[in-house]
């Protein structure tokens, strides 16, 4: 039999790798964003100028934007177009202005209908017409603000009985929708900009209201941070589910005092942070496994993270499988751009083992992979509380799943169409119990092997679930009654 090892399949491991500081500072960085195609990360860093805006790739590293004349020096860079050849952000020209740059830096234009005393530029469109933040006026307030085509910024409708407080924060590719957060009466609730057209998201029920959206997919999925009566908790709200907690299938509960940063385009994986099982920061969700732990998906894939605390995940690229966010990486506090295996299809599912009384916490099957009637190989699945397992592979098309582990009897399952990098399959199995030796066949070995440790309980030496068929804790009359009961049966 052999075991998939995704390094010695042909297939590109998953990789990550820090970005490093900007020279002459405190030597830390910040990730708030990367370029949607190419994988060019923005964000600030301490610097010998202060803290200053910076645009990174693989071919030139980090590079510092500067900031606006006229001020103390303080820059943040926030969004940028599709391949990162033009960013926004903030800077400091006296007092916080929006800036943009190309080739140079300058100052977003003003507001049409006022005076901007003060503003600035979190998001753009992937053509780099649309600039979307707030602005600050006497007019108005601080409002939400959308410029267009270098234009004069047009002031967005905000939500009744709040304060004249708004912003907005992301937008789709086109920018056509923007998201962000606006004040009512009871509190900053989620909200997007559909035109002209506001649309209302709220907030999560049983907290105070205080709530934000960070970034929207093409399909009008918005993704953000909400707070109920756990705490600020991820959310996820669609135009058919209104607002949801990003729940995390893998622990059976939603990742508390957690935060969707972004979207992709299409809206099936969602990066932000949260308290994940490995005591990481960083999470991916998809629709089918819910939020997983970045760092273990690395490490799954292939990717050497050792020395990497991932603190969050910020952004990631349109097609899901370049992602970026903050971590401390070799004790410096930085930010990292992570590549996940385009090779990799993935089968999931449910495990139900017959005959056993306690849960399958930790039992051990192998799942198999047949094209053709030929073995390509198997992988080792440890089942959670539930019976679940996910198992990563590097095969595509037509391929069938079974399914074994002692005292188990191998179990033919369904036959399914692998695509890599494509949705996870689901493959689940009802198993047969009474193989305690493994032969293929429940016979007069197994109850010669359960009858010879009658009596042993967890913690002895010879004890083994192999022989506690029930998984009672103890081999007794229960486990040969197992056994008496599903003699004859064999593999499939």
């Amino acid at each position: 039999m052999t075991l998939f090892a995704l390094p010695a399949c042909g297939w590109a491991s998953a990789s990550i790798a820090s970005i490093g500081t900007l020279s002459g500072g405190t030597n830390t960085a910040t990730v708030t964003g990367m370029a949607p195609g190419d994988g060019v990360v923005f964000g600030y860093s301490s610097s010998a100028n202060g803290t200053e805006a910076f645009r990174w790739s693989s071919l030139s590293g980090m590079e510092g934007l500067g900031d606006l004349p006229g001020g103390g020096f303080a820059s943040f860079a926030a969004g940028s177009d599709l391949f990162g050849t033009r960013i926004v952000g903030r800077g400091n020209a006296g007092v916080q202005r929006g800036f943009q740059r190309q080739a140079f830096m300058s100052q977003v234009p003003g507001i049409a209908g006022g005076t901007s005393t003060s503003d600035r530029a979190n998001a753009m469109s992937y053509d780099g017409t649309v600039i979307a933040g707030w602005s600050n006026s006497l007019a108005y307030g601080q409002r939400a603000t959308k410029w267009v085509g270098g234009g004069l910024g047009v002031i967005l409708q905000d939500l009744a009985g709040g304060s004249n407080f708004s912003e907005a924060l992301g937008m789709n590719t086109t920018g056509q929708t923007l998201v962000g957060w606006s004040y009512s009466d009871l509190g900053k609730e989620a909200v997007a900009w559909e035109g002209e057209l506001l649309v209302h998201l709220g907030d999560l029920a049983g907290g105070p209201t205080d709530a934000y959206a960070n970034a929207c997919s093409n399909n009008r999925t918005v993704v953000g941070r909400g707070w109920d009566g756990n705490g600020a908790t991820a959310f996820r709200w669609t135009p058919h589910e209104g607002m949801q907690l990003l729940g995390n299938s893998m622990i059976g509960q939603p990742a508390f005092n957690s935060e969707a940063y972004d979207i992709n385009p299409e809206g099936s994986v969602i990066v932000g942070r949260g308290n994940m099982p490995d005591g990481s920061g960083a999470f991916i969700w998809t629709p089918v496994l819910g939020m997983r732990s970045l760092k273990s998906v690395l490490a799954e894939q292939g990717a050497d993270v050792t020395g990497f605390q991932l603190i969050d995940a910020r952004a990631v690229s349109h097609e899901g499988l370049r992602i970026a966010g903050n971590c401390i990486a070799n004790g410096v506090i930085t930010g990292f751009i992570a590549q996940l295996n385009p090779h990799i299809s993935r089968v999931y599912g449910y495990v139900s083992l017959g005959d056993i009384v306690g849960p399958p916490t930790g039992q051990v099957v192998n799942v198999e992979f047949w094209q053709s009637g030929v073995l390509k190989g198997e992988v080792a699945a440890s089942l959670d509380q539930d019976g679940f397992y996910f198992v990563p592979n590097g095969l595509s098309g037509t391929v069938q799943i079974c399914i074994s582990g002692a005292p188990f009897l191998r179990k033919v399952g369904p036959t399914v169409n692998l695509v890599p990098n494509g949705d996870p399959m689901l493959a689940s199995f009802t198993l047969t119990n009474g193989d305690s030796d493994g032969s293929g066949e429940v016979d007069a070995a197994d109850i010669d092997l359960v009858i010879a440790g009658f009596g042993v309980v967890t913690g002895d030496a010879s004890y083994s679930t192999a022989i506690d068929v029930d998984r009672s804790g103890e081999v007794d009359a229960a486990d040969i009654d197992v056994v008496i009961e599903n003699f004859g049966a064999t593999d499939e």
